[in-house]
């Protein structure tokens, strides 16, 4: 993503977060036999659910971005519903770029898992994350995940960029809002989980890398055809909404 703020819907903070919470008892993902111990791995640490939430939390962020643009405050006085409008009308292309960004960090990952940790280590990670407490904190980082500073970044750079220190911001906010959310009994229970694992401090050496890799695919064109239809979708959407008003 260069140029436009949905892009950064899916960053799959989950991966970088040691604990996090969700609001609800989740079931962990299943798995097809055949899958190898580190796809297992990257299945259980990067569901569907998680991305569900992220999704959801960045339209939500979004919407509120937007609110408090002077400018769409502005267009929204003089052509009331307008920014409803433009999240309605391109709902359907949001949702194309968020998978298709989500498909790629899990792809980036599992190459990642694949090179640095062992079998033992996929299959140890998997257990751990796929117990019910788990998953809960798997999908809090999508249900909590801070882009202010990745948005108001986006908007400053005249190329769309996101500057590494907004995206590094972002995800210690994030890690700090989901901590929050965890009591004090969750966090024993996910301590007593983790004891003696191998898993954790292999992959806390390796995420400085998981980092960069989706910071770089913050910044790609990879996505470049996705971004080009949700920007369409949202010009027209508010187009058509200012000509149907005046």
């Amino acid at each position: 993503m260069k140029t436009f703020l949905p892009a950064v819907a899916s960053l799959g903070l989950a991966l970088a977060l040691p604990f996090s919470l969700q609001a609800q008892d989740t079931a962990p993902p299943v798995v097809a036999a055949e899958e190898s111990a580190h796809a297992h791995l990257v299945a259980v640490m990067s569901p569907d659910a998680l991305h569900e939430a992220s999704f959801a939390n960045t339209v939500s962020e979004l919407r509120r971005f937007y609110m408090e643009n002077p400018d769409f405050v502005l267009l929204d006085k003089e052509c009331p519903g307008l920014i409803d409008n433009i999240f309605e009308k391109s709902e359907d292309e949001m949702r194309e770029y968020h998978w298709a960004e989500a498909n790629a960090i899990r792809s980036l990952m599992l190459d990642l898992v694949t090179e640095y940790l062992t079998e033992e280590h996929a299959r140890e990670g998997a257990a751990l994350y796929g117990t019910p407490l788990g998953q809960k904190v798997i999908i809090a980082a999508g249900q909590n995940q801070n882009l202010q500073n990745t948005m108001e970044s986006a908007i400053e750079n005249k190329g769309g960029e996101v500057d590494r220190t907004a995206f590094d911001r972002d995800q210690r906010a994030t890690t700090s809002k989901v901590l929050r959310t965890l009591t004090r009994a969750e966090i024993e229970e996910f301590g007593r989980l983790a004891m003696g694992s191998k898993f954790l401090p292999a992959f806390q050496r390796l995420n400085p890398l998981i980092q960069q890799r989706k910071f770089e695919l913050l910044n790609s064109d990879r996505l470049s055809a996705y971004e080009t239809r949700m920007q369409a979708a949202m010009q027209d959407a508010m187009n058509s909404h200012i000509e149907a008003c005046n």
